[in-house]
């Protein structure tokens, strides 16, 4: 599949964040929309979280987007967490209260009381969410219909029975953010998420590979597929201004700071991470690791084991999560996106963004998919930790890495090359991308 054209960049909206209980709705200016020809307004976006992650980001910017665009925008978050992505224009956030993601909580008891919950409060979230749309939209016509964006399995979930079990009525477009069969892995739950699909009335994926994925594995029509790539920010002229000077201390000095952002989930292969830092001490180049994100503790500790085991645990800082790690970009010189399955990969997009050299996994699905080895970035293959050739295949992206980082105007090609691509993932052509399918699904019903 081609990739997304590409567009004039527009300024992108400030993103500071709030911790604001989620459980109260508290109601803000709307701000006056600039397209007129949007006829089915009201929008309800129902996320798993407002707290961290790629999803907490996705479906707050596209409110704040479809909110600037004229929409009237209803924010609610499956889970009661702490509001850290700041939504502007939004009419109100409210929260069902259910819970759903075990590594959000540190508590083990919280923990345990999620894994022994999260599946029965599906239930319970379907019918406090279809009391929601209709005490918020008790009568309608046509036009006023409101369309739901689910983002994440469990809000899908609730989504679909609210309109089954509860009779809330309300077009549904549905956000897959995973490789299904990699996330979920059980047959049965696969099955499910079939079901849930086969009732809904668009699934919005937002890279190639899921496309494919939805099609083979989950038996999705490609009819019903809506391909809407996610946003990439821009970077500042400071952070692009610094993060060349890194690279340059990187070709003259042979100094490498390497970063890891994001959230801790279980696919991420951050134990790779010492390895290729291993590889390229041996040739000569000072190097740190600085982790930036918390989450599982497995992934963690297998960093950890591997840095143990290749004898640079002095050269790696876990420093956990931070509230805008965007702003301590300019720092670095290498960025580290691996993992095993991603949807899209916010944070490769903004060390790509940011002109920073970058090792990602070539995973089935991603932002990956729209990148060229070599040219935007440096692919790994996707491996498991217990492959034995795991060391021999790291050590040869370390071998890449160093030709790069001793060439400086290999390394200017690929970090242009890499800021240019970038700027194809611009708000602008996302939001109205997702506004051609609320008015396609409104206008067929």
């Amino acid at each position: 599949m081609a990739p997304p054209r590409s567009f004039a960049w527009n300024d992108l909206i400030g993103e500071k964040g709030n911790c604001a209980s989620s459980l109260s709705s508290e109601t803000t200016p709307i701000a006056t929309g600039n397209d007129s020809t949007m006829k089915y307004k009201n929008i309800i976006i129902l996320t798993s979280d407002l707290y961290r992650g790629g999803v907490s980001y996705s479906s707050g910017r596209l409110a704040e987007l479809l909110a600037k665009k004229g929409a009237t925008v209803e924010i609610v978050t499956y889970e009661n967490l702490p509001i850290r992505q700041n939504v502007e224009n939004v009419k109100r956030v409210t929260s069902l209260n259910c819970p759903y993601s075990r590594t959000s909580h540190r508590s083990k008891l919280k923990q345990a009381y999620v894994r022994t919950f999260r599946f029965p409060a599906i239930l319970l979230a379907a019918r406090r969410f279809a009391r929601f749309v209709k005490s918020t939209f008790p009568t309608m016509g046509q036009a006023d219909k409101p369309t739901v964006i689910a983002f994440t399995h469990a809000p899908v979930a609730a989504a679909v029975l609210s309109r089954y079990l509860f009779k809330a009525d309300f077009h549904l477009i549905a956000s897959e953010r995973q490789d299904p069969k990699a996330d979920l892995k059980s047959r049965a739950l696969i099955k499910i998420l079939a079901t849930l699909y086969n009732n809904v009335d668009k699934v919005h994926v937002n890279s190639p590979g899921l496309v494919e994925r939805l099609e083979q594995d989950v038996g999705v029509p490609r009819s019903s597929i809506a391909l809407i790539p996610n946003i990439v920010q821009r970077a500042t002229e400071s952070t692009l201004s610094q993060t060349a000077n890194g690279l340059r201390r990187a070709a003259e000095e042979k100094t490498i700071n390497a970063v890891v952002i994001g959230r801790i989930s279980p696919q991420k292969a951050i134990w790779q991470a010492p390895i290729i830092l291993a590889e390229l001490k041996s040739r000569g180049f000072k190097v740190k690791l600085t982790v930036i994100g918390d989450g599982d503790p497995q992934p963690l500790e297998d960093l950890e084991s591997s840095a143990a085991e290749h004898g640079i645990e002095d050269n790696i800082e876990i420093v956990g999560s931070i509230e805008d790690a965007k702003s301590t970009l300019h720092k670095y010189n290498l960025g580290l996106f691996l993992t095993n399955w991603e949807s899209f990969g916010n944070v490769l997009g903004e060390f790509l963004a940011a002109g920073i050299i970058t090792v990602a996994s070539d995973t089935q699905a991603g932002l990956v998919n729209y990148l060229e080895d070599g040219i935007h970035c440096i692919k790994a293959p996707v491996l498991e930790r217990s492959d034995s050739n795991s060391a021999k295949t790291l050590s040869e992206v370390s071998s890449r890495l160093a030709t790069i980082y001793s060439d400086i105007n290999a390394a200017n090609t690929m970090r242009r090359h890499a800021i240019s691509k970038m700027i194809e993932f611009d708000q602008n052509s996302h939001a109205l991308r997702f506004i051609e399918e609320i008015e396609r699904i409104g206008g067929e019903k």
